[in-house]
């Protein structure tokens, strides 16, 4: 008895054929591609070079590349071909064989793009789904391409709805390619849900993409940024004064990324005007001074958001973090003197760092902060008896 995934081989050996009568001659090429023709078709039944090619698929990384290409071929030959060959690999795919588990779901995500399988989209939904945290990266990649693929479909819109909660839940995974895929698949969901910006689950997300602004990965960054501004870009009613104050601890973040974009979308929702055209300007260090004047009470607030930036590996981000720190500190020196004390000493380790402009920075920043203001020479006391000789001279008693 043949296995399914021989006997699917086969099959797809024999539909070789029809594909040449029925398919442009570009596609027929590229069905020529496929790993199991160029097999000797001497000797073995089908099953026995289905296992060879399976073999030579193992062993070949340039297969893989093949088989997209006859997969592409395939999106052109007749629909009951293709219907037959998406319900195979469906099948393959909910027994969860580690057997060739990933060649069949590229030819698996690539059939997706046919209209005429979208009558299928509800039970593909739960089976590609159940493939997005596989331990295979490139089975986690393929899933979640399948879940923006489903998500173009009008009859899905709704349906997609109920990936918010799991795809937030992705977001906590420690797979870096698994974060990255529930944040593009946030982007499309969020575009196409209805009432958007009033949807409370707008605010939770919110709070989970935060922490995600300083992640390792770049791309985790950058996204997350991107999904936080399209966030304050489309949320209404309750949910925006909700939203405020996460909007305003994301400032010091953004002004550290020099997330621009993201900046003035902050501004424009906080509805802060001169932050808005300080951020559209890039003047970097007046965006800083306006962020710290706006609210002096939030200074405690922005030095323990700066702190932790001392300690990236990004020196640009580090150099950031210190000027920052620096203007925090004359804001507060006059009346907080064991918080500058506790800025100096968070700024001390940073002496000996990599970067020699870091290391400059951070001792002439410690040694600003240390040295007391001077007092001015001119006070009120002073001034009067000044102004009361001015006005005699200028202004002489009248002579009797």
């Amino acid at each position: 008895m043949m296995t399914d995934a021989g006997f699917l081989m086969a099959r797809c050996g024999r539909a070789r054929a029809v594909l040449h009568d029925e398919m442009p001659l570009a596609a027929g090429a590229a069905c020529q591609a496929l790993p199991w023709p160029a097999l000797p078709c001497a000797g073995g039944t089908w099953l026995e070079r289905a296992e060879r090619c399976q073999r030579r698929f193992a062993c070949s990384p340039e297969a893989q590349h093949c088989l997209l290409a006859s997969d592409r071929a395939m999106r052109g030959a007749p629909s009951h071909l293709r219907c037959w060959l998406f319900h195979q690999l469906a099948r393959l795919l909910r027994r969860e064989d580690q057997f060739h588990q990933l060649p069949v779901m590229a030819f698996f995500v690539e059939l997706l793009e046919c209209p005429d399988l979208a009558d299928m989209d509800e039970e593909v939904l739960p089976l590609v789904q159940s493939y997005v945290q596989s331990e295979s990266l490139e089975m986690c990649r393929l899933a979640f391409r399948g879940l923006v693929t489903l998500l173009k479909r009008p009859k899905m819109k709704r349906r997609m709805q109920s990936l918010l909660p799991d795809s937030m839940e992705w977001l906590q995974h420690a797979c870096r390619e698994v974060c990255v895929g529930s944040l593009m698949l946030l982007r499309n969901i969020l575009s196409y849900l209805e009432q958007k910006g009033s949807n409370p689950i707008v605010l939770q997300l919110a709070k989970k993409l935060l922490p995600r602004f300083d992640d390792e990965d770049s791309r985790v960054r950058e996204l997350s940024i991107l999904l936080f501004k399209d966030l304050l870009e489309i949320v209404v009613g309750k949910n925006k004064r909700n939203l405020k104050q996460h909007a305003q601890r994301s400032l010091v973040p953004l002004f550290l990324h020099a997330s621009q974009e993201a900046l003035v979308s902050a501004a424009q929702f906080l509805k802060w005007e001169e932050l808005k055209q300080l951020a559209r300007r890039a003047e970097t260090w007046k965006i800083g001074e306006y962020v710290l004047l706006r609210d002096r009470s939030r200074a405690e607030q922005h030095l323990c958001l700066s702190l932790p930036y001392l300690e990236n590996p990004d020196a640009s981000l580090r150099e950031a973090a210190v000027r920052f720190i620096g203007l925090i500190g004359q804001q507060v020196k006059k009346r907080r003197k064991e918080k500058v004390q506790e800025m100096c000493t968070a700024l001390q380790p940073l002496e000996n760092d990599a970067e020699p402009l870091v290391r400059c920075l951070v001792s002439q920043t410690i040694m600003n902060l240390r040295v007391p203001r001077r007092a001015s020479r001119f006070h009120l006391g002073a001034l009067c008896p000044w102004l009361q000789r001015a006005w005699v001279r200028w202004h002489p008693p009248a002579r009797r």
